[in-house]
């Protein structure tokens, strides 16, 4: 009996020519567009906008960051005022406006302007710029603190330098002290008394005395002034002895100065000494001299665990849930309500076959349908993204076939709440608007505060789709560790089911009627 009611809804959906290109061909077309357009990488055509008003040191700097932003394949143009630059971005002429203005001390500052609204958008481009201007600042601090190093090395070598001439200085002191020391030693070894009276003139004057009672008192004359003339010649060599005392006072007065001179020295000496020494402690501290460290001493590597390539990669999970419940919801419920408003559900209802049993044939139909339906979307994106291999298909079908299940439920769930298409079309577009509003494409659960709300929405059907078709095509997971949510797909498939028995137990006599 299955089979034959699965025929008879095979046989009345292929007699439409609209039918077969609503649920083959035009989806098939809808996905080749899109992967015809997303199979590039990164952004494109981003336009950025710039107001340059600098001197002629910090416009150079500017002029090379702009030069690498271009050789990106950023489209860049010049405005002429900071308001002009802004409003480009606010009437969307524009996604980036970049204003440069000199910061007192002389550095450039960028502000850099996007519209945070689109929050994906804005926050890769600022992500990215970023990264390309922290290129140029990193090989403009690398030029500077090149520098700083030089200098330091410089410092060291003429320090080293400094050094062995303070201690050959030292060595001279020394020596100087020694020499000052012994020529100081001679001097006052040097005896300078001068005693006249050593010499006995007085005596001799006595003898001269007695010279005038004997015949020779004729030379007693030239005895006295023989003496007088030596006395004065001794007279003066005491002045003159006197002299040299003077001059020695003087001359050991010079070295106590000298003294005085050579400490002062070598305490000058010792101070540049212990100051070097400080010096070339603090250069010897500054182990790391390699540039690139310096200029960036904690790198940070950022090493994807998904493997996208493309732009297309990067939505291949929203893409394929949002296939699986777009068309598994329409499809059932257009499905069923054709059902409702054909003649033979009247037969159908004279028949002695249960409900449950037609339930469960269109709930067959729908699956074969839609399996068939995604085995062609599928086999068209594997064209254009390598992510899609056998590995993936083999974990990929379990969940096809469960989550697609809830879906379908749900499509006649909402087919035998209405009557007409209209009404239930307008249900689904609210519940696939309400499910992109709450994915991770729109609003990130990790936005959202309330603990229990964001518990809720992780576990909507669409997210849980989404998160699994993540898993399997980025981590490359096996379905069995997506087992908490083919759990909770098999929960919506019962509730579902058991929703859409009960309701088309109460309104098949309705719809008879009517």
């Amino acid at each position: 009996m299955i089979q034959t009611l699965i025929k008879k809804d095979f046989i009345s959906i292929f007699k439409s020519k609209l039918a077969i290109f609503a649920l083959f061909l035009f989806p098939l077309l809808v996905v080749l567009v899109l992967c015809i357009s997303l199979n590039v990488l990164g952004f494109q055509n981003i336009k950025i906008v710039y107001y340059k008003n600098l001197t002629p040191e910090n416009t150079e700097t500017f002029n090379s960051i702009l030069e690498l932003l271009q050789s990106k394949n950023y489209i860049l143009s010049e405005v002429n005022s900071y308001e002009s630059c802004i409003e480009k971005v606010k009437l969307r002429i524009a996604h980036i406006c970049i204003i440069p203005y000199a910061e007192p001390e002389g550095k450039l500052n960028l502000q850099i302007y996007t519209d945070e609204t689109k929050l994906n958008l804005a926050y890769a481009l600022i992500n990215q710029i970023s990264q390309l201007i922290e290129i140029k600042s990193e090989e403009i601090s690398i030029g500077l603190i090149q520098i700083i190093i030089d200098t330091i090395e410089l410092t060291e070598k003429k320090v080293k330098e400094i050094k062995q001439k303070l201690d050959e200085l030292g060595w001279k002191l020394g020596d100087i002290e020694v020499e000052k020391n012994s020529t100081e030693s001679k001097i006052k070894e040097i005896n300078t008394d001068f005693k006249i009276g050593e010499f006995e003139l007085s005596e001799l004057r006595d003898l001269v005395e007695k010279l005038k009672d004997t015949n020779a008192s004729n030379l007693t004359n030239d005895f006295n002034s023989l003496i007088d003339k030596i006395e004065t010649k001794l007279q003066q060599t005491k002045d003159r002895f006197m002299n040299i005392e003077r001059k020695k006072e003087e001359i050991l007065n010079s070295t106590n100065k000298i003294s005085i001179l050579i400490f002062v020295e070598k305490k000058l000496r010792d101070d540049v000494q212990s100051d070097l020494n400080k010096i070339d402690e603090a250069t010897k501290r500054i182990t790391e001299r390699n540039v690139s460290v310096l200029t960036s001493p904690i790198r940070s590597t950022i090493i994807p665990v998904s493997i996208p390539q493309k732009n297309l990669d990067y939505i291949l999970p929203e893409l394929l849930a949002f296939i699986l419940m777009t068309f598994a919801l329409f499809f059932s419920s257009m499905v069923t309500i054709k059902e409702k408003k054909s003649k033979a559900y009247f037969r159908n209802f004279l028949t002695p076959v249960k409900d449950l049993t037609f339930i469960f044939s269109s709930y067959l139909f729908l699956l074969i349908i839609f399996v068939i339906e995604i085995f062609f979307i599928i086999l068209l994106i594997s064209k254009f993204s390598t992510l899609i291999d056998k590995i993936f298909l083999l974990n990929f079908i379990p969940l096809l076939l469960i989550s697609s299940t809830s879906f379908i439920f749900l499509g006649m769930l909402i087919a035998y709440l209405t009557r007409d298409e209209e009404i239930c079309i307008l249900i689904i577009f609210f519940i696939l608007l309400g499910s992109l509003f709450f994915s991770p494409t729109i609003i990130p659960s990790e936005m959202v505060k309330q603990v229990v709300i964001k518990n809720i929405i992780s576990f909507l059907p669409f997210n849980l789709v989404e998160n699994s078709l993540r898993d399997l095509i980025f981590f490359k997971f096996s379905i069995t560790k997506e087992f908490l949510s083919l759990f909770f797909f098999l929960i919506y498939s019962f509730i579902f089911f058991l929703l859409t028995f009960l309701l088309r137990k109460l309104t098949k006599h309705q719809l008879i009627y009517t």
